[in-house]
């Protein structure tokens, strides 16, 4: 059986927590940004998709009525609203009035970039040198996971993309008038202290935050005062795991159980959240990791 990897594993859990018979998926963004040239006509059209396909328990006039209250970009809504009831009824039709252009292929990562921004260039190679020292078969596999885990968004790694001048570029581009944007921020070190509200800054916290960014480089040292929190300690840790997972794996690699020691490496896909849910997340990923290691050795002394 082949590993079930990125946005697929998500159909497979939402249909095994749902009545799977009943769910549409829709490429909503390519199709509001072919009909409108915008992405955000999106929640629109899937309004329409919803209340066509019978799953909102309002009327048509109820929402046409309250699109023309909002008066926002109406016309859009209007039709945007009437394309995504469209394609419920007749998604062959709609899909012909499209582009045929085969759509561009999803942006690679530049990994090595983005590990070098996070921390710096030794960090970097040493993500590169692991990755290119374990076999052709499950090196690229190798490659996105432990990236994932080393890019773990620590105060720093949120300080420096709230920052980014690209920050506020996506902002505007994604609403049509920002008329003002600030940070809504809950530090750990206040949650562990009982605050569950954000605290809600102006745009003034801007220099802090990226004042915080340039100590990146204390991050998993000594003088790091954050990392001392458990999570950080679990997310450091969490590195060395799967780095002595994809040794194990490495070392019982066969042809007849490739497809299986890809199914354990991609494990870290499934580790979701922040703090105590991600916590959760990664032990019940080592758990598993645990069981399907046994079967991968039972496979490998019997093959």
């Amino acid at each position: 059986r082949l590993p079930i990897l990125g946005p697929e594993s998500q159909v497979v859990q939402l249909n095994g927590a749902t009545r799977a018979s009943a769910n549409l998926y829709v490429d909503a963004t390519r199709i509001a940004e072919s009909l409108f040239g915008s992405h955000l006509a999106v929640n629109v059209f899937l309004l329409g998709v919803a209340f066509q396909a019978g799953y909102l328990p309002i009327s048509r006039p109820a929402i046409e009525t309250a699109l023309r209250l909002n008066a926002v970009d109406l016309d859009r809504n209007l039709a945007a609203f009437l394309w995504g009831r469209q394609w419920v009824a007749d998604r062959a039709q709609v899909e012909s009035l499209l582009p045929s252009t085969a759509p561009s292929a999803p942006r690679e990562i530049d990994r090595f970039a983005e590990l070098t921004a996070y921390q710096n260039r030794a960090y970097a190679l040493e993500w590169q040198r692991f990755v290119e020292a374990q076999p052709a078969e499950i090196r690229p596999v190798v490659a996105k996971y432990l990236y994932k885990l080393m890019a773990y968004k620590d105060e720093y790694e949120v300080a420096r993309l709230l920052t980014k001048p690209r920050f506020l570029d996506e902002l505007h581009q994604t609403f049509a008038q920002v008329e003002w944007h600030g940070f809504n921020l809950l530090p750990p070190i206040l949650r562990s202290f009982g605050r569950s509200q954000k605290l809600k800054l102006g745009a003034w916290f801007a220099t802090p935050l990226a004042l915080m960014a340039r100590f990146k480089f204390l991050r998993g040292t000594p003088l790091d005062p954050f990392g001392y929190a458990r999570h950080r300690r679990e997310e450091r840790d969490a590195i060395l795991w799967y780095r002595s997972l994809v040794a194990e794996v490495a070392r019982q690699l066969t042809p007849e159980n490739t497809a299986a020691a890809l199914e354990i490496l991609s494990l870290p896909d499934q580790i979701r959240g922040y703090d105590e849910i991600k916590s959760r997340s990664l032990r019940e990923v080592q758990a598993r990791a645990v069981a399907r290691q046994e079967k991968l050795t039972a496979l490998t002394v019997h093959r």
